[in-house]
């Protein structure tokens, strides 16, 4: 376990085993405990990233300090800034990975830590960071949970989703069974993932006010994507994910079955 992990897994580790034992009824323990396993997740993102230019708590800082949080997060996009940020560091990190020969899980891992290490340096990142900051923690930490990087198309936001059933559709989070559960440390929250409509959110920029703004997810306007590399199947290569898979989960069981795609999870 990294460095930066193992301080923070220890100190959180028997807690989270404590929240588990203390409830009684066994469908409460399975989602709580999940829960609270992704809560410690969220809990490691924010304690590596301090400083999310994209928080509605960035709308109360003064002009200077948002154009400092701006440049030192997003660097060359930011007006007027010829210097690097994070996300110059981080896509540069992609780049050089993506000109690698080596397996898709081998790429995956790499870029993930590698980016960690990055913003874990700095402090600075927005969701997709954060996220990766959570999946990596849960990587280690819960060898047994399955985690998939989501994003909101159609709109701007990233998170994990936690325990998704396999063969379930991927942008219908009532097909992802009782135990799925979404760790959102941008948010800084995690619950389960049949309560999705009504609370999770998705950010965008209100250029005309400069200001960060949020809004509910919307079904009708977004839909919800996993990422088909950084997940915990390809990480741990259990189970590889590919986009034609992902593709064979928006059909049916029954056509599933007939694809030719054998694994019994």
């Amino acid at each position: 376990m990294p460095n930066r992990l193992t301080t923070f897994f220890k100190r959180h580790h028997q807690m989270d085993t404590h929240k588990i034992a203390e409830l009684s009824d066994e469908a409460l323990i399975e989602v709580n405990g999940y829960i609270a396993m992704a809560n410690t997740a969220v809990e490691y993102a924010r304690s590596q990233i301090l400083k999310i230019f994209t928080s509605l708590e960035t709308n109360n800082l003064s002009e200077d300090r948002k154009i400092a949080l701006l440049r030192g997060t997003h660097g060359s996009i930011a007006p007027k800034f010829e210097g690097v940020g994070v996300r110059d560091l981080t896509h540069e990190v992609r780049e050089s990975i993506e000109k690698m020969n080596d397996a898709p899980h081998v790429l995956a891992l790499q870029e993930l830590k590698q980016i960690n290490t990055i913003t874990s340096k700095y402090s600075l990142g927005n969701c997709y960071e954060l996220a990766l900051q959570s999946l990596e923690y849960i990587l280690e930490a819960y060898p047994n949970m399955r985690a998939e990087l989501y994003s909101i198309r159609n709109g701007d936001h990233v998170f994990l989703v936690l325990n998704r059933a396999y063969y379930s559709k991927p942008h219908l989070p009532e097909t992802w069974g009782e135990s799925a559960v979404i760790c959102d440390p941008w948010a800084n929250k995690s619950y389960s993932a049949r309560e999705a409509y009504g609370t999770l959110k998705n950010y965008y920029r209100d250029r005309k006010r400069q200001r960060n703004t949020i809004e509910y997810f919307n079904p009708k306007k977004h839909r919800l994507t996993p990422d088909d590399d950084m997940n915990t199947d390809v990480l741990r290569l259990n189970a590889p994910m590919t986009p034609r898979i992902n593709e064979r989960l928006e059909s049916t069981p029954q056509e599933i079955e007939h694809s030719g795609f054998c694994y019994k999870p």
